[in-house]
């Protein structure tokens, strides 16, 4: 009888480069060496279509900041290596597209929900302290009611000895 050892999965790594919003793209075997050049990988797209990356040399293949959807978009993605059958790889999430501010400096672009992510005013007022902080006021007032008891004790023992 003959066993078959488990299917393992390959994996797809996503790499977003901060500094230009590019994702290098990397499909990984299930005994974690890299593809061929010409494997071909499909990474979850803008409104359900797919991005389509080609595998260089360096086992790697690259997406451009541009070609990213505006948020991060979940799903399934497919390795094709040539002469091979489509691999897919459960879960993968494709990085959302970094958009450059004024300053020139990119920055990740957010959904933002305004039931979670209420606008921030750029004039903020200070709140009332809630007692967040400790306050020693109550310890104080203990260690002196302690302190008065003391003497006290002590006043009365002098006057029970003479």
């Amino acid at each position: 009888m003959v066993t078959t050892p488990a299917k393992l999965t390959p994996t797809v790594e996503l790499e977003q480069d901060p500094k230009t919003g590019d994702v290098t793209v990397t499909p990984k075997k299930p005994d974690g060496s890299t593809y061929p050049p010409g494997t071909k990988v499909e990474i979850p797209g803008k409104n359900g279509n797919t991005i389509t990356v080609t595998i260089g040399e360096d086992g790697k293949g690259t997406v451009p900041n541009s070609d990213l959807p505006d948020v991060k978009v979940p799903g399934v993605a497919r390795i094709t290596e040539p002469g091979k059958p489509t691999v897919e790889v459960p879960v993968v999430t494709t990085p959302a597209k970094i958009r450059a501010s004024e300053k020139g400096e990119l920055q990740s672009q957010k959904l933002s929900d305004n039931k979670e992510n209420p606008t921030v005013n750029k004039s903020t007022k200070r709140l009332a302290n809630t007692g967040e902080s400790e306050t020693n006021t109550g310890l104080a007032g203990l260690g002196l009611a302690m302190l008065g008891s003391l003497l006290a004790v002590a006043k009365k023992r002098r006057e029970d000895k003479e």
